[in-house]
This record gives C-alpha cells, structure tokens and sequence, in this order.
C-alpha cells in the first residue's frame, strides 16, 4: 500500500505532483478529497482532473470545517489523498434521499449497493438528515461485521457538498466499501471530555428532539447549572458544555442546534427516554495528553494509512493546539482526513453517530504490513497554552467543586435514587397531592395506565366519578390527620373507560407536619375480573354457562325469602332427555355434549327471559318461573315437549330426542328449595315411568310410594354388602329316570322389619339403581360355593343353576368374572348352567354370540329361560348355540286342558329334538301337567309338584341325605 497526500493550489501544481508520485493507474486507488473553501464547486473540477489522469481511481469526497494532511490541520483549503492498493476491491455508491423512503431503509439501500464478499470497511460522507442514527443503523443491520467511517459533510456558505466520481451532490449519501483477503482494518475513537455536575435522567424525548429531563424543560436546566448567558445562547455555546451519555461502553456527547417555541430542543444526533446525561467540559490538556494514550494503543496494530474524521466542535475548543493531538498519529502511518459536522462510529456490530470525538480508520495491506514496535517522538508542548492556563484552572476548579459537591450530596443522591427507584419502578401509580387533591407528583404508571399525558390533569378528583368524590375527600382528610387509609374506587382512563383501583393514602411528615399525602393506586381489573371469573364459575355450569345447582337453590332461597307481593306462586320444573345414555355411548361424549349445549340454548329460547334455567347435572335440567295458575307451568311443559318433536341437528346429524318433566308448585309442593326440587324430581320420574316424552305434576301419594321405593335401595344396598340375603334352592328333575340332577339357585330376602320380600318387588329395583351385578355375583358365587360342598358329600353329578340378568350379562367381563367365581370356588364348569331370557339374548346379538361361545369353551352350559315369550323365538334358537330350552310355565298351566298351549309344548319339545337340544318343563304343579309332558317326552322338569324353593339346610336334608344313592319324585 502507498498513501499519496497533496495540498491543492491550481491544476497545473496537481498535474505536476501527480506526474512526480509515479501512481501506477493500473492498481486499485482510492481518492478522497476535502474541501472548506468557499468554493466548493472546485470538487467538480478537482474531481475531472483527477479521474481524466487515474481513469480507474474512486474517488470520494465532501465540503469540511477544515482539513488534515500529514498529521497537520489546515483551514480555507482543499486536500487530496490516494490511496495506492496491492490488491484490495472498491466499490462505490450514492444515494438521494426520496420522499416516502425513511432513513433506516435509505442505509439499508446505500447497504446493499456497497455489499462485495469479504468486505472490511466502509467510508460514508452524508448531508444534515432528520434521523442519521437510523441511517447508520440501517448500514448496520446489513452489513453488522463491517467498519464503517466517515461524516456528516460539514456546511458552508453555499451549502454542503458530497462528491462521488465525478458527481457532485447537495444532499443524500456517497459511499466507498473496501474489501481484500490481505487487507486490515481497524478503528478507534477519543473524546476525553470531563463530565461535571449531577446526572440528569431524560424523562421525554424522541429521536433528535428533547423535551424534557427530569421533568424538567432543556433550558432552565441550562440556565440553573450554567448561567443566564450559556442559557441565552445555548445553540452558540452547549458546544462548549455538551450533553454526554454513555452507551454500549462509548461515550456520546450531544449538542442543541435549535430551540422551539414549546421549550424542547433539537440535538445534533438521538436520545433516547431513561439515557444518563452529563455536561460536559472540556479541559485541552487532558484531551491531548488521552489522545497520547490512544496513540501507545494503536502501536499493536498494523498501519499503513490512518484516516481522521473529526468533530468540528472539537478543533474550535481546542483551538490551535489540535495539532498536538493530531501530529503523533503522523509517525505511525501518513494521516489525512477532516473535520465533520459529526463523526460515524462502528461498535460492537452497531453504528452511532458522535460528537466531540475524533475517529480513526486504520488500513494496512499485505503480509509485511507489521504493528509499530517502538513509540513515537513526544511533541513539544506548545506556546499557546500558556493563553489557556486560565481555561485550564478553571476546569479543574470545576471539576474539583464536582467532586466535592458529590461527596456532600452522596447521601441525599442515593436516598433521592431509592426514592425514584421505589416511585419510578413501582408497578402501581404512585403520585403526591395537596388537601385539595391538587397533583404535586406522579410517577410514569400514571399515564401508562390511565393515559393522560402528564400536563392534562391537574387535579386527583378530575379522573374520579362523581359518587367516588366524597368517599376520596375522606380517606384525604384521614391521611391529613394521620391515618393511611384504603378504599376502593373508580379512576376513569383517558379514553373514558372505567377502571377500578384499590388506593391507599399515607401522610407525607416533614419537620413533624403533614405537608401533603401520598398515595399509591393499585389497578385491580384483573383481580375484579377474576373475582367475576370464579363468581361465575362458581354459580355457572361450566359445558351449557346455564346456572348450576348452586345458583338455582340461591335463586329459590331468595324467592323463598322475599315472596312475591302479589301472592303469585312459583313453579319448579324438573327434566332430564329421555334415552340420552344412548347417543352418548353411540356417537360419543363430545356430541352428548354439543347436544346437550343445544338443548340449553333452545331452552333459552323457549323461556324467553320469563325464568331461570339451570343445569342440575348430566342429562337433568331445571326451571324456576312465577306463575299465576300452574295452568301456565303446565302450558310451558307442553311447548317444550312439543318443541323437541322435531330433530336437533349436532355435528350434522339430526338426533331425536324427548324430555320427561315433573312440576312442583310453590307453596303447596314445598316450602323449601329442597323440597320442590325433590318433589319435582319424583314427578318428573314418575313421568318417566308413564312412558316418557311427557310430563307429570307432583302427587304426594305417588312420591310416598316412591319414598318407599327409595328407602328399600338403601335398604337392599346394606342387605348385599352385609351378606343378608339367602340362597333357596328348587330341585331339577330327569322325567324318565326320577332321579335328581340338581338345583336352581333362587334369591330370597327375609328384611328383619318387614318379614319376606318377594324377588318380583326387590330384583326390579336391584336392576333400576344397579344393584343386579353385585347381588347377581353373589348368587353365583353362592351357589357355586354350596354346589362343591354337596358334590363332596352326595352327588359328584349334581348341576347348578344360576339365573343372569341382561344387565350382568352385557358387562365386558362378565365371562372373565364367571370363570373367576369358578376358580374360587374349584367347580367345575361342567356343572354350571347359567339361564338368560330370550330379551336378554336380543339386545345385542353380536356380544351375545361372542359370550356364549366364550362360556361354552371353557364347559358352562347355557340354558335359555322362559323360552316361547319372546317375539322371535325361533330366530333366536336359530342363531345362537343354546344347550337347554326353558318352557315358560304359561305354557304349562293349562297344558292338560287347552289343546293350543299342549301343541306349542310339543312343538317346542320336538323343535329341541332336531336341534340336539335338552328340553325342561318348569312350574310344573299337577300330575296332569306331569303326564302330559312324559307323553311329550320332556328331558327335564320342576315345580310344586315336587319341591317350592328351600334354603340349603331343608333342601339337603329333604333331597340329598334321605336318599343318598337315588332321588325318586
């Protein structure tokens, strides 16, 4: 690399000086070019001349507020340095600023036509721009990685200009980026500025423009801390006492161009709402001797060429003496460069725009360029400082007077920083007023949660709703007498929304008197919310968001409680969908669900606001409405009923459902909730019972049977846990040989109140409240556990058998259970004979097949009882492998007499015959009917005529033990 410099008098000079350099055109150059001459169209010509001598040079450039060649600053001139590259790529590009396009996306742009691979820095020169921060951020975000350099064009009295190739621009960006395998680049920065006085928190502000720090308008803060003069003249002086800021490790300093007439300022670049600012104050011989530090650093960096983009403010309070700051950089590589109206900084892959600093790019190309091993030579200090011993005394007496005012003040700072930090940082708006609720303070909550900006509500009682004005006056006039106070209240937003806040209001005691009340507000929206969430969950059913049980016996109590004025009386109705088990278990809960949603919402409709309805719980709903006559809750019995005549659409398919209902009238159903709602329930079951699909009022002579009813499950439910129950058993005879072949278990209960309990009266409520399987596993097992102990003893011949219900039979594990009991017990399958009725065997004729066969091939035996009943008999035999057929015993009791019910018997005995099947006569009473069916040729009977049913003790001693050998009728 070789770097060229020349000061520019007149072509014929340049001409020369470009002849004498020996540049060879062939090589990658780069040409910048700064000018502070009156004159800067002479870019133009400079700019032709060069590029009509080195065709192949990129050349870049702009107007400055003085230039620096060769570790020297020169003022009303105009530089020229080339660089001469081995290897290294330029490219170059404008960019003029469009309406429509913002900053940010305008760098992004000027970004991607600089982009090149393996690109290490970028030089940028720009006029004044709105947001040139977002401009650099925009090269930043497209090129993170890169070193950018450069400035803002400094102006002149013919206005600023950039210069790319052989154009000259008033306005927009020009740009070079460079890039090369060999190629190094570093940067580097100074500012060296004291920072004196208190820190300062901005409290409003966007991107250029500051309204406010510390709450407090820019200028008076100038005017307290600086002075009625710097305060008049503030666009003219804060260049000597800038605002400093630290971001990201790097200090920024910041000075006011203009002022507006609203108070707020312009900066020469952004700040931004919470940035720390200082004023700044320069001291040049601590500026210098810093600069020297950052000199010793640069020696570990290769240098072959080191480019200075300084700040205007800078040169001018340093006077002449930038020079000394300038000249030591000259001994490590040739310097050029120039002082801009703002210095462009890339840091920890982010660009910001400075002030009051001097930036460094250093490039060196190739493998010899090595870092400098030895310092340079101390300049001499100059003879003009001695003009600024008097500047000098008086920074340090300021900084001085900082330091100890700092140390007095350390206290207080940091009680003022708890303060803030407790205020500012609260989650909850915390804010001071007079007695008169005057405002004295409010933190930023107060317009983050309420809206306001902070000079449109003066007063606390301005935001309140009227009915809250006395309650706050109260709690204000309590904290005046020293009380905190807490109440709940209303605080109306600034969109005019209502929200309500919890407040607490403490005094505020200085020197032992209340001078005013502090208060915190905390908004408890969504605390009310909640509250209204668990409310309602709590009162709501959670699938329908009808009101549950707990809501509707609230309502009754109330209704109850404060009675209608008028003596109307009220109805409860209760209902529940009739077979809604079955489109449950068919298309699955999700669609009982959407059904049941449906119905609720038809409901709704049906009521029309004249009621309540509620979700009881599953498929049973009830409502409350007052009625003059219960013709009227009749009347709205029949229009629900009628109304789901039709079919409800769910998941599109049509469901058709009805509802049973029961009614109960206040007051001469019930005096209580409880009670209607009782009373309503038994109703509506009574309805059930009448055949569904309608609907029945209370009766109290029904509901005591069903009292009855209800008692005796309770009743039988203790019975079977506590193995009250007994087992007879009536004895099965073979018809040819007389000989018995055993038992058939029967269930009794003997209640210890109320004497025998016929099986008609128990076994139906066993099956309606699901007792069968309990009680229907115990007469198996029983039975079972008898059968084995008589076998031991008498007959190892002898069969059992046990009665099943449709219900016990359709349970998934009925034959898992079956065999259980089995192996209990150690019987063998072979000697089980288990009946089910025809019903029984129709209701699902694919799981009865299934279990038959599962029970037959493990050796139980299935007989079919009261066979003949059925409305398809024969299809039944047909399809189902049966081993014994149950005459019903209607078929038996005019078998002597009735000549149709002898030839039913005697088809059925002959149908068994070709089915391979055995045939067992049962209710068998006379010796007629005993006659006949010998003539028949049954296989088997039982009945009266030879035994009623006996409890084990009397059927061993009757059967098994008179005659061990052989049972005769």
């Amino acid at each position: 690399m070789r770097v060229h410099q020349h000061s520019y008098h007149n072509q014929e000079q340049l001409r020369a000086w470009l002849r004498e350099r020996s540049i060879n055109a062939s090589n990658p150059l780069l040409v910048q070019m700064f000018t502070s001459t009156p004159q800067a169209l002479s870019l133009q010509t400079i700019a032709d001349l060069v590029q009509s001598l080195l065709p192949n040079a990129v050349i870049i450039g702009c107007t400055s507020a003085g230039e620096i060649i060769d570790g020297g600053v020169q003022a009303q001139s105009t530089i020229i340095s080339i660089v001469e590259f081995q290897q290294a790529s330029i490219v170059s590009a404008s960019l003029e600023l469009t309406p429509g396009v913002t900053e940010y996306e305008a760098g992004k742009l000027l970004a991607a036509k600089l982009s090149q691979p393996g690109m290490k820095a970028m030089i940028v020169f720009t006029g004044t721009m709105d947001n040139s921060d977002a401009f650099l951020q925009g090269i930043g975000d497209v090129h993170p990685d890169a070193i950018l350099a450069g400035g803002i064009a400094a102006g002149l009295e013919d206005g600023r200009s950039l210069i790319l190739g052989q154009s000259l621009m008033k306005a927009g960006a020009v740009g070079i980026s460079l890039a090369g395998e060999n190629l190094h680049a570093a940067n580097a920065y100074s500012l060296s500025w004291n920072q004196i006085g208190k820190r300062f928190a901005v409290t409003h502000a966007e991107g250029k423009r500051l309204y406010r720090i510390d709450n407090r308008n820019v200028i008076p803060l100038y005017r307290k801390y600086l002075g009625e003069n710097i305060a008049e003249h503030i666009v003219e002086k804060s260049k000597n006492f800038p605002l400093i800021m630290q971001k990201d490790g790097i200090e920024i300093c910041r000075d006011i161009i203009d002022v507006h007439d609203d108070g707020s300022v312009t900066l020469s670049g952004n700040i931004e709402n919470g940035d720390v600012v200082r004023f700044g104050f320069g001291d040049p011989e601590l500026i210098i001797d810093r600069s020297k530090r950052l000199v010793e650093q640069l020696l570990d960096i290769p240098s072959e060429a080191i480019f200075i983009y300084s700040c205007e403010a800078r040169k001018n309070f340093i006077f002449h003496s930038i020079g000394y700051e300038i000249e030591p950089l000259q001994q490590l590589a040739p310097t050029a460069g120039l002082f801009t109206n703002g210095e462009f900084y890339h840091h920890q892959k982010s660009n910001v725009v400075l002030n009051h600093s001097m930036t460094l790019l250093i490039l060196a190309e190739g493998d010899n360029a090595q870092p400098r091993v030895s310092p340079p030579e101390e300049a001499q200090r100059p003879q003009q400082w001695g003009e600024l011993d008097v500047l000098k005394a008086m920074s340090n007496l300021a900084q001085v007077s900082t330091d100890e005012l700092f140390e007095l003040n350390a206290y207080l700072d940091e009680s003022e920083q708890r303060y803030k930090s407790l205020v500012e940082y609260n989650p909850d708006i915390v804010y001071s007023i007079n007695a008169g609720g005057d405002f004295l303070t409010k933190n930023s909550k107060f317009q983050e949660i309420l809206g306001y900006l902070d000079h449109e509500v003066k007063s606390l009682y301005a935001i309140l709703v009227d009915s809250d004005r006395a309650p706050m006056q109260h709690s204000i006039s309590q904290a005046y007498s020293g009380k905190p106070h807490t109440f709940e209240t209303t605080l109306i937003h600034r969109t005019g929304i209502a929200i309500p806040f919890m407040i607490i209001n403490i005094p505020i005691v200085v020197n032992e008197a209340i001078v005013g009340v502090y208060g915190i507000a905390k908004d408890i929206s969504a605390r009310k919310e909640a509250e209204k969430r668990i409310t309602h969950m709590a009162y709501y059913d959670t699938l329908t968001d009808l009101p549950n049980r707990m809501l509707l016996h609230k309502r009754m109590d109330e209704l109850l409680t404060d009675p209608d004025p008028d003596g109307r009386m009220f109805a409860c109705m209760f209902l529940d969908l009739d077979n809604f088990k079955e489109i449950n278990d068919t298309f699955g809960h999700f669609a009982g669900d959407r059904l049941l949603q449906q119905f609720s919402h038809d409901l709704l409709d049906i009521l029309n606001d004249r009621g309540i309805a509620a979700r009881f719980g599953g498929d049973e709903f009830a409502i409350l409405i007052q009625v003059a006559t219960s013709k009227t809750a009749e009347e709205l019995a029949k229009r629900i009923i009628r109304y789901f005549e039709n079919p409800v659409n769910v998941m599109g398919t049509e469901h058709y459902i009805t509802v049973s209902a029961g009614i109960s009238i206040y007051p001469q159903d019930g005096d209580t909730s409880e009670a209607l709602l009782k009373n309503a329930d038994m109703a509506m079951y009574k309805a059930k019972q009448a055949g569904k699909n309608r609907f029945q009022f209370y009766n109290s002579e029904f509901c005591d049977l069903m009292v009855e009813k209800r008692a005796l499950v309770g009743e039988l439910r203790k019975a079977i846990a506590d193995e009250e129950l007994v087992v007879f058993y009536q004895p099965l005879f073979d018809l040819k040989s007389k000989k018995l072949i055993g038992a058939e278990a029967l269930v009794r209960w003997f209640h210890a109140d109320r004497g025998a309990i016929a099986p008609s009266v128990f076994i139906p409520v066993a099956e309606e409240y699901g007792l069968i399987d309990q009680l229907g596993h115990w007469v198996l097992k029983t039975a079972c556990r008898q059968l084995v102990a008589w076998q031991s003893r008498y007959k190892p011949e002898l069969v059992m058998s046990v009665n099943v219900s449709y219900q016990q039979f359709g349970r998934y594990d009925f034959v898992e259970s079956v065999s259980g009991v089995l192996q209990g017990t150690r019987l063998a399958p072979q000697s089980l004979h288990l009946e089910i009725t025809e019903s029984t065997a129709l209701i699902d004729l694919t799981h009865t097949k299934a279990v038959l066969r599962q029970l037959q091939s493990i050796g139980v035996s299935i007989a079919m009882d009261d066979f003949g009943t059925g409305y398809s008999s024969l299809s039944c035999v047909k399809d189902l492998s049966i081993d014994k057929l149950k005459i019903d015993r209607s078929f038996i009791t005019n078998i002597s007499t009735d000549e149709r019910d002898a030839a039913i018997v005697k088809t059925i005995i002959a149908l068994s015959r070709n089915l391979h099947m055995k045939v067992l006569a049962e209710g068998v009473e006379t010796p007629e009917q005993l006659a006949k069916l010998a003539e028949f040729e049954c296989d088997e009977i039982q009945g009266f005529l030879f035994s009623r049913p006996l409890d084990a003790e009397q059927f061993e001693a009757q059967f098994l033990q008179r005659n061990m050998n052989e049972e005769e009728c």
